[in-house]
């Protein structure tokens, strides 16, 4: 009971931080694959030429960062990164860190499950949420990433990662899909695939953003068509966070942040309190820190602020940034921003039990 009364507080302490506690960190350009969708693919066409943040200095920006909710594992193919244990334990042992996300294209099944068997056994203390990306079926699915065999290579390490729910509990196992123009037709069939053959905790859709890399996957598509998909979604995943921190809260903010990306498709305006800067912010592999994944603004490198961000975010291009956000001169579908910007505003509150209670 103390534990979950000191964890409980250590949320709250969250609501009043001045520095971001959700970190979303690409750890590397470098990637197994050539999506379509992909709205990074200058970095990973360029991570030959990208000088990745070395542990050393990855430990001097813990160091300097202070209390952290949530670091996302990004990139490129987080897999591919060696280090990446250390790098977990770097941030739970300056950080306090108590959710590690990391998103994959599964392709690398053996690499892909050693290292999460070596996390899940080392830190039992953190909860992992593994998700794996599926875009569509067969060989549509391998069209998208330009990858022969990778559906078959996605659906395999997704199938023993959930072999590993037998001995770990710290840990859920998600898919993601993109919605975008190739599979809007027949995703819905995609998720049907999943709940019916995959033993997965959880299914998320994420409407396609940025800068995609083939510029039709943004054509035609139709707010009809993601409407109900995330209908089905929104039939199907109670069970989502069932071993979750907070999973009920966190559900419903889920719920209601997909709304607002169908409203906000609609309307073509903001409609969420945005807290990119404040809350949360984008580290790239060689030390570039962004307000988001979708805006280009770079507010500086961590090597020229002694690998403190919180000089980074005090800077006037920060500030400038900032002043931007708040009177709404930006807009986007970004569904993490989105689910932040409701859990950390108590305005929401309301709307995102309203949204448990009609299911």
């Amino acid at each position: 009971m103390k534990n979950k009364i000191k964890k409980y507080l250590r949320w709250i302490k969250f609501y009043f931080s001045s520095n971001p506690f959700y970190l979303i960190f690409y750890i590397t350009s470098r990637c197994n694959a050539r999506c379509d969708h992909c709205f990074n693919w200058k970095l990973v066409e360029d991570s030959p030429n990208r000088k990745e943040l070395t542990l050393k200095e990855i430990e001097k920006m813990a160091k300097n960062w202070g209390d952290m909710l949530i670091v996302n594992l990004a990139g490129g193919e987080p897999y591919l990164r060696s280090d990446l244990p250390e790098i977990v334990a770097l941030f739970k042992k300056y950080t306090g860190v108590e959710i590690i996300a990391i998103p994959s294209n599964g392709l690398a099944t053996d690499i892909t499950l050693q290292m999460i068997e070596k996390l899940l056994i080392r830190f039992s203390d953190i909860h992992f949420r593994f998700t794996f990306s599926i875009d569509d079926l067969g060989d549509r699915h391998d069209e998208i990433r330009h990858v022969p065999g990778a559906f078959n290579k996605v659906t395999e390490t997704i199938k023993q990662v959930s072999e590993l729910k037998e001995r770990f509990s710290n840990f859920s196992l998600f898919t993601n899909s993109c919605f975008m123009q190739s599979n809007q037709d027949h995703l819905l069939s995609v998720l049907k695939y999943i709940e019916d053959n995959l033993r997965v905790d959880a299914m998320s859709v994420t409407y396609i953003r940025g800068d995609a890399k083939i510029d039709k996957m943004k054509q035609s598509l139709y707010d009809e068509k993601y409407k109900k998909i995330i209908n089905y979604l929104s039939a199907k995943d109670r069970k989502k966070f069932k071993n979750h921190p907070l999973s009920g809260f966190i559900w419903g903010a889920t719920l209601l942040a997909r709304k607002k990306v169908f409203e906000n498709l609609k309307t073509q305006k903001r409609n969420f309190k945005c807290f990119s800067i404040k809350k949360m912010v984008v580290l790239e592999d060689n030390g570039n820190i962004k307000v988001c994944e979708i805006l280009p603004t770079v507010l500086g490198n961590l090597r020229d602020f002694d690998y403190d961000i919180k000089k980074v975010i005090k800077t006037d291009i920060a500030k400038s940034a900032y002043k931007k956000i708040k009177n709404c001169e930006c807009n986007c579908t970004w569904e993490c921003a989105i689910r932040t910007g409701i859990i950390y505003n108590p305005l929401e509150y309301f709307n995102i039990f309203r949204s448990i209670s009609k299911k």
